[in-house]
């Protein structure tokens, strides 16, 4: 799924457990995002794991289209 967000369009987005996710801030003015996790982070035993944004992992075209 792709969602733009904005001044004009906030949206508040829940990611389920286990899917892959990102994002991407586009335009000229700030970016605010703000990250509220449902359990604090274990860096012993991490619950989270990073990949490349642009590994053939990850079906997703990062480039930037006109809308």
């Amino acid at each position: 799924m792709e969602f733009c967000i904005g001044i004009h369009n906030p949206l508040l987005v829940q990611i389920p457990p286990g899917v892959c996710h990102g994002f991407m801030a586009v335009g000229t003015q700030e970016a605010i995002v703000m990250n509220a996790p449902s359990e604090p982070y274990d860096r012993q035993d991490p619950d989270e794991y990073r990949i490349d944004a642009h590994s053939p992992d990850i079906p997703y075209d990062w480039t930037v289209k006109d809308r």
